[in-house]
């Protein structure tokens, strides 16, 4: 039997998908007499370039300023810490049993996940180690925040 779930990306041009038709027809053709679900939703839109760049400055500032109160972090222990605060997602079956839960990767979030997840980060920051991340609008550039000690 194949997965529980099955993803197929397409695209609709008038009122038709334009992309994988064959995929989707043998897909459900794996289910014969079976009660299966089918959702649609539109593809979410990925982090932007931008927000990737400023997550990355982020993170090596906390980096450094963790660092600097007397640990030892490399950039994806950091990014690995602050996933796992604040990207932990539950495994659920189709029946809706949680199975466990696992490390969100930031490249599977949208746009506004990542804002979110950035907007935590930062807060998390200052409360717990009164680390100041700037804003995203800030003139603070990778370079910058690599040369930051």
């Amino acid at each position: 039997m194949s997965e529980l779930k099955i993803q197929i990306t397409s695209h609709v041009t008038n009122g038709k998908l334009s992309r994988n038709r064959m995929a989707l027809a043998e897909a459900i053709t794996q289910w014969e007499g079976k009660d299966i679900t089918i959702t649609i939703e539109r593809k979410r839109k990925q982090r932007s370039n931008q927000q990737n760049r400023y997550l990355h400055a982020s993170l090596t500032i906390l980096k450094n300023e963790l660092n600097n109160l007397g640990n030892n972090f490399n950039m994806e222990e950091v990014k690995e810490l602050v996933k796992a605060k604040f990207l932990m997602v539950d495994v659920v079956s189709c029946e809706g049993e949680i199975y466990g839960q696992r490390i969100k990767g930031t490249h599977e979030c949208s746009t506004g996940e990542m804002l979110e997840f950035i907007s935590q980060m930062r807060q998390w920051a200052y409360d717990v180690f009164n680390i100041d991340i700037p804003e995203p609008n800030s003139q603070i550039s990778f370079c910058e925040a690599v040369e930051y000690k």
